[in-house]
């Protein structure tokens, strides 16, 4: 570079990319500011160029040059943000045991660093620790009270029950007082998300809530959960694992009969197009059925014009199309027709799904 006003120049030009990028999550962005840094480090050394070009290369996958960008940075001059930085990537990268270390560095109890914290607990999550996990979380939130620390705390506690218990006892006492315990937390993380107005962890935690509600076997609970986060979030792919999860349950757990499931079914369950039909066919009904109730009293040059035994196959299919929600099956001594097979009830999805979930609730708030 010829001088020292030109890197300076292109230094806070960096700096503004590096910014505009976190706050808009903007892929174009950072490769921008990936672009200047990057000149930069070729002849100007600063612990700050290594440290955002770090950052820029952990968000967009390249957790390796990332490692390499902040091992630039002399440890001597290394601040909490760098090592948490390095941590972050070694996390990524999954080297989860140097992770660990550098973050037992900066967490020490005099240091009120709450992000550093609850990566501790990520990393510990990934070395089956879950029940110190919870404990990085709780203090993480201790510190900050921000709701994403209790979900992950709740989160943690899920994981370390099925570790305890197994799979083939998820029925057994202890079992159902851990998932107690969960649902307590994050029924708090659903308070502090409302008080704080951070709509996207607080529908999650609604979602999270439908989950293990309906593990508990608390269905109802879940189906109240579920119905505010698919009626009230803006974040669409919450929306739609709301209403799936919703229809799941309403469907093979709740089984409603089949007058409620056409006149009371939750809006996000497309309840405003049941009623409309329910009472369509009603109505139906009640004309065809009239008519042959009155076809002995029509003149007789009419009777020959209707065909009575089609009246009676559509006032059958339409009873059919009314009852079907709730009957299983048909059975004559002709035929047998399955019309609702049920299916076992899962309402918590898979541990991955969970933390995939949980990942996906950061990179809404981002974008909001």
């Amino acid at each position: 570079m010829e001088n020292k006003s030109e890197v300076q120049e292109l230094f806070n030009l960096g700096n503004e990319k590096f910014i505009k990028y976190l706050k808009s999550q903007d892929l174009c962005i950072a490769s921008e500011a990936k672009k200047i840094y990057e000149k930069l480090a070729m002849d100007f050394i600063c612990p700050s160029v290594y440290n955002n070009l770090g950052v820029l290369y952990c968000e967009t996958g390249s957790f390796h040059e990332a490692i390499s960008q902040y091992e630039l940075i002399p440890d001597s001059e290394k601040n909490a943000e760098n090592w948490y930085n390095l941590a972050v990537a070694l996390y990524w990268s999954g080297d989860y045991q140097e992770g660990l270390e550098i973050i037992k560095k900066i967490c020490s109890d005099d240091l009120q660093f709450p992000e550093a914290i609850a990566m501790k607990g990520k990393i510990e999550i990934e070395l089956n620790q879950y029940a110190e996990a919870s404990e990085s979380f709780s203090k993480a939130f201790s510190i900050d009270n921000d709701s994403k620390y209790l979900i992950w705390d709740g989160y943690s506690c899920y994981l370390n029950a099925e570790l305890l218990v197994g799979k083939n006892t998820s029925k057994t006492a202890e079992y159902k007082n851990s998932l107690t315990t969960v649902i307590r937390k994050l029924e708090k993380a659903k308070t502090v998300a409302s008080k704080r107005e951070n709509k996207i962890y607080h529908s999650g935690t609604l979602l999270f809530l439908g989950c293990f509600y309906a593990r508990h076997d608390d269905l109802l609970s879940a189906k109240e959960n579920l119905i505010e986060c698919a009626d009230n979030c803006d974040d669409s792919i919450l929306k739609s694992k709301a209403t799936e999860l919703l229809s799941l349950i309403w469907e093979r757990g709740i089984r409603p009969s089949w007058y409620t499931w056409w006149t009371n079914s939750p809006k996000a369950l497309a309840g405003k197009w049941k009623k409309l039909l329910f009472f369509t066919s009603i109505i139906l009904l009640l004309i065809l059925s009239m008519a042959l109730v009155l076809h002995p009293i029509l003149n007789d040059n009419f009777k020959h014009l209707i065909n009575w035994n089609l009246y009676v196959f559509i006032i059958g299919f339409v009873f059919l199309i009314l009852i079907s929600p709730s009957a299983t099956k048909i059975k004559t001594s002709q035929f047998e027709v399955e019309l609702h097979i049920p299916h076992p009830l899962e309402g918590v999805p898979a541990p991955a799904k969970l933390e995939s979930a949980l990942r996906g609730l950061r990179r809404a708030a981002n974008k909001h």
